[in-house]
């Protein structure tokens, strides 16, 4: 009987020091971290950074967060994080964190990846990817194009994404009305001008106007600009960003004006005059830069 008591004394014992055990080894959750913008950020054509938002949220106070930028090539790290009072990482209860980062010269697709290690040493990292939106490449420049006004023998009629020029004469310019993007005619009021094929002074709708555009099945609606671009060294991110463009004609044209110009079909670009002989059979020459 007292060999039964001494064995079940020890299991007891045994026990209570198993429980113990465990209870010392209990660990709780790895910190969690969330994206606001889910798993996901597509970036606007000619965009070039992102800001990464979200929380994080941990049992334990955290350690440190490490960001990290990562490649199909490579995985860079581009900050680590040990205190949180402010900047980036923030947080007024130790446990819930709000992260505001942003990962600049972006030009490819990428994936920013952050990692946080609580006082505990528990680990958690979570990624975003970053999809790039590149402004289309500009097709190489057109120079030198010669446009004759309304009664000069040279073709009136541009295509801008082609560099092609039709006349009005023999229908010409009426038998590829779909590829026309603007016209050339020299004013008394509105002097040297480039019209879009449904302005109303070359579709014969507006007084006093020319009927060149009148009968054409198609009369595209480009849009023009006055631009402060500099022509000769404008970039691609700079055409795509053009925006707001509302007039179907340009005028007072001189030696040195750059436009802006959206054709209908959506390919934006700029133009600058290099050489004009005014009068109705005077010529203006034209340089165009246009998106693929």
């Amino acid at each position: 009987m007292k060999m039964k008591r001494l064995f079940l004394g020890l299991g007891v014992i045994s026990m209570a020091v198993l429980l113990n055990s465990c209870g010392d080894d209990t660990t709780g959750l790895a910190p969690d971290i969330t994206f606001d913008d889910g798993t996901e950020i597509t970036l606007g054509a000619g965009i070039s950074s992102a800001t990464i938002t979200g929380e994080i949220v941990a049992e334990e106070k955290l350690d440190k967060v490490t960001v990290y930028r990562v490649t199909t090539a490579s995985e860079t790290q581009i900050g680590t994080y040990s205190s949180f009072n402010a900047g980036d990482i923030t947080t007024t209860d130790d446990l819930t964190y709000t992260f505001r980062i942003t990962v600049d010269n972006i030009s490819e697709d990428i994936s920013v990846k952050i990692e946080a290690v609580d006082k505990e040493g528990q680990t958690a990292s979570k990624s975003i990817s970053v999809k790039v939106n590149l402004a289309p490449a500009l097709k190489a420049e057109f120079t030198a194009i010669l446009l004759g006004a309304q009664t000069s023998t040279d073709p009136s009629c541009l295509d801008a994404n082609t560099g092609l020029r039709y006349k009005i004469a023999e229908d010409q310019a009426k038998n590829n009305a779909a590829s026309i993007d603007m016209l050339y005619y020299y004013g008394a009021t509105n002097l040297a001008t480039l019209a879009a094929p449904n302005d109303e002074t070359v579709d014969g709708t507006g007084v006093g106007s020319f009927t060149w555009t009148s009968t054409w099945s198609t009369k595209n609606a480009t849009k023009f600009g006055a631009s402060s671009l500099d022509y000769s060294n404008v970039t691609a991110a700079e055409v795509n960003a053009i925006s707001g463009l509302s007039a179907s004609k340009v005028t007072s044209l001189d030696v040195g004006t750059t436009v802006a110009f959206e054709t209908a079909d959506g390919k934006k670009g700029v133009l600058q005059v290099t050489n004009l002989n005014t009068g109705a059979s005077g010529t203006i020459t034209i340089a165009v830069k246009i998106q693929e």
